[in-house]
């Protein structure tokens, strides 16, 4: 939904429940067996659904639940039990994996921490063989803990079939690590109950968060009417048929293959099995088996700002699946499995042994494209023989720390560019270790191993039209790349953009498909109506719903009858998928958006209603019902709500943006020009928050201070072309036309066919020439 129509848009709630504007500060809920977590946002109060599903109540279902196999014949869940009947080896690694422990029945024996336990306000007892936890005095049931390493989380039931994560988490390091010890999430910070990180908010509940990772079969069962959750799954772990889908036709005739037989040793498809629990995602339906499409259950996030770093590496906590796919090692056909054990979960090898069973003289013949060396030398590494820096992971796979104890590595596998950092200031592998300048380190590595190879980061760093163009039609590289780079041609008005937005449209990848209805708007009118007509009948649930939600949001309502009945159909599509997720706030604020463009104001109004009783800091939900306000002729109250969103900390751009909008139009211009440079200053790479400033100080009769904003931010990320047009417009304006010329002149370099770059170009020859 776009919220206000002056200068940018501010806010569109994605689609599928992503994140806004993910944490710069976050904290995290332990997510166990994958070492996974729900992220909330501590600094914007905006939720970024990680993994989407989970269970409350915690029922073990009676009955088996169905799926079809290829034969479309009934298959259901056996148990990981009956698996271990047959396959006893497997079974016995399986039951002493995180998988196996990902959630286990509270006892005395499978909670890590010493019984009785007391730290601050949180007591944990045994009453009567059962668990108890006891928060600031009232006691609840504490059936489930949560994980098991490098820490441990507890589930209590406070009711409504809902279970909530503790904020107190037990590490279960070795005490010389640092453990055995309980520490909080939020240390040192005092959260109240209507605080969207106090324990029993949304964010914290299982049902909706976790369970969708931390069990088999599982079905959430949410009753909106009764705000009550019947949820139950086929098995209470991470069991056999997490993976390999349910497997009753097999265990009945051990000639019949499993439903993810055939994916399991392809290197296109098995990472997708691990995808739904090892990637930042959205969740758009349930019941996903192995041998479906993912794009039908589940989006994942594309390797941008800020869950990722510019140049793709990790930054927020995004699990591995969105680095792993953008790697060489992906590329050249490694699978998950070929480093990791599923059944253990665990790496095959111990240390630097897991990459050296590849990267050795030896080599592996399934991957005849590697050179043949020895890694292990101190020529290749620069490290000194069984140093830290000798570690393959050291370099190529740098961690992070979430969770305040959880080491995670980036899955890209990269080679350390020290000289990325010098130029566009994201990290590299060695400042982990050396304090040394970028640009020292890069000069040593170069000396040791020569210039290195540019490669699809340095054009995505690089960051121009042009660059991104060739990278999203680029098919050596993955499709995770490629999408990231349309995505980010999304600002760029170009015929290459444009070019590349059909192309990814006809592309075999759903990711692909997904991120082009997203561009549609690059498109002249007649092209992008027939980009989105196509793809509203698309095999995936993600882009068919993608493109329904575009259609009613872009273009004119007029027109909706020729994108009938396929409109109607996917359309029914993305509010299932909102229907689905109702119990969060950004479902209710996408279904409200829904509402407005069928012209219902009072539903939309009670769904933003039912958002911001969810979570009273969801800022979507506070800028649109503010823009709804203004829509039904109620502008004067909708401060109060635009008061709310800015005066959460740190400052959210989108906002201040909202609430400057609404300053202008109140004709209170002095004020709104000081919240649009809040907006700038909070998200000074964004393009948009620039722009709208800028503008606003050349209205204002402020146009040097413009221009030197402008020349200030013109080696930015954020000098899109559009900032750029801006830069030569004041130029004119101010009867520059000569270095307005000049800037122009880049620009059609460019785009050459752009036809606002060249009817501008003829207005400042002549102005010249005068």
């Amino acid at each position: 939904m776009v919220i206000v129509s002056f200068f940018v848009p501010i806010i569109q709630i994605c689609l599928f429940l992503e994140v806004i504007r993910p944490p710069k500060r976050y904290s995290t809920i332990f997510k166990p067996g994958a070492r996974h977590a729900l992220i909330v946002d501590r600094s914007s109060r905006l939720l970024a659904l990680a993994h989407g599903l989970a269970l409350a109540g915690c029922v073990e279902s009676t009955e088996p639940i169905a799926t079809q196999d290829a034969a479309s014949e009934p298959t259901t869940y056996v148990g990981s039990q009956r698996c271990g009947a047959c396959h006893a080896e497997r079974y016995q690694e399986w039951l002493a994996s995180d998988h196996a422990q990902a959630i286990q029945v509270a006892s005395q024996e499978t909670i890590a921490a010493p019984l009785p336990a007391e730290f601050e306000e949180l007591e944990v007892r045994l009453e009567n063989s059962a668990v108890v936890a006891s928060i600031d005095g009232v006691s609840y049931p504490l059936p489930y803990t949560f994980g098991i390493r490098p820490l441990q989380q507890y589930l209590v039931d406070i009711g409504h079939g809902r279970l909530q994560t503790l904020r107190a988490s037990y590490d279960t390091r070795p005490v010389k690590e640092g453990g055995q010890r309980w520490f909080h999430q939020y240390e040192g910070e005092q959260i109240s109950e209507e605080d969207v990180l106090h324990w029993k908010s949304f964010p914290f509940n299982w049902n909706s968060s976790c369970a969708d990772c931390h069990s088999t079969g599982f079905r959430k069962e949410y009753d909106e009417t009764t705000d009550w959750y019947d949820s139950s799954f086929a098995e209470l772990s991470v069991g056999c048929e997490a993976c390999h889908g349910p497997g009753s036709r097999h265990a009945r005739d051990p000639g019949l293959p499993l439903p993810a037989s055939d994916r399991l040793s392809s290197p296109e498809f098995q990472p997708e099995i691990c995808a739904p629990c090892h990637a930042r995602r959205s969740q758009l339906a349930e019941g996903y088996t192995p041998d479906q499409s993912l794009f039908d259950h589940y989006a994942p996030a594309l390797i941008n700002p800020p869950l990722y770093k510019a140049d793709g590496q990790i930054d927020d906590e995004v699990y591995v699946f969105g680095s792993y796919v953008s790697s060489r090692m992906h590329s050249a056909g490694v699978t998950c499995n070929d480093c990791h054990d599923p059944h253990r979960a665990k790496p095959r090898a111990t240390g630097s042994d897991t990459c050296l069973t590849c990267h050795s003289p030896a080599g592996n013949p399934r991957f005849p494209q590697l050179t043949l060396r020895d890694y292990t030398d101190p020529s290749h590494h620069l490290h000194a023989a069984d140093s830290p820096g000798s570690r393959c992971v050291s370099c190529h796979m740098p961690s992070k720390t979430y969770m305040g104890v959880d080491e995670r590595h980036d899955h890209s596998f990269r080679i350390p560019r020290p000289d990325l950092s010098a130029q566009y200031g994201v990290p590299n592998a060695c400042q982990q270790c050396h304090e040394q300048p970028p640009g020292e380190l890069a000069a040593a590595l170069s000396l040791a191993h020569g210039k290195p190879a540019e490669s699809w980061v340095d054009q995505m760093l690089g960051g121009s039209a042009r660059q991104l163009t060739d990278l999203a039609v680029d098919p050596a590289v993955s499709a995770m790349v490629r999408a990231t780079a349309l995505s980010r041609l999304a600002s760029f008005a170009t015929a290459g953009s444009a070019r590349a937005t059909q192309n990814a449209a006809n592309q075999p990848h759903p990711l692909l498909r997904l991120t082009a209805v997203g561009n549609s708007h690059l498109l002249d009118a007649d092209r992008q109506r027939g980009l989105l007509k196509r793809l509203l009948t698309d095999p995936v649930l993600a882009v068919r719903a993608e493109a329904a939600f575009t259609v009613l949001r872009v273009m004119p309502p007029q027109t909706h009858e020729l994108f009938n009945p396929a409109l109607d159909h996917a359309l029914e599509d993305y509010v299932a998928i909102q229907s689905f997720n109702i119990e969060s706030a950004e479902a209710n604020v996408n279904l409200a958006s829904v509402h407005r463009h069928q012209g219902d104001l009072v539903k939309a109004s009670a769904r933003l209603r039912r958002a911001m009783e969810i979570n009273p800091q969801f800022v979507p939900a506070l800028l649109n019902f503010a823009d709804l306000m203004r829509l039904e002729n109620q502008d004067d109250q909708a401060e109060a709500y635009l008061l709310r969103a800015v005066a959460i900390e740190p400052p959210l751009p989108e906002a201040h943006y909202a609430y400057a909008m609404w300053l202008v139009r109140n004709q209170r211009r002095e004020l709104a020009l000081i919240h649009l440079g809040t907006a700038y200053r909070a998200d000074s790479d964004n393009p948009q928050w620039a722009y709208a400033y800028a503008v606003a100080l050349h209205s204002m009769q402020q146009s040097d201070v413009a221009l030197a904003f402008l020349n200030e931010v013109k080696d930015s990320a954020a000098y899109a072309p559009r900032l750029q047009f801006l830069h030569v417009a004041i130029l004119r304006d101010t009867g520059q036309s000569g270095a307005a010329l000049k800037l122009l002149d880049e620009l059609i370099d460019i785009a050459p066919s752009n036809p606002n770059y060249q009817a501008m170009r003829r207005n400042l020859v002549q102005r010249t020439a005068n």
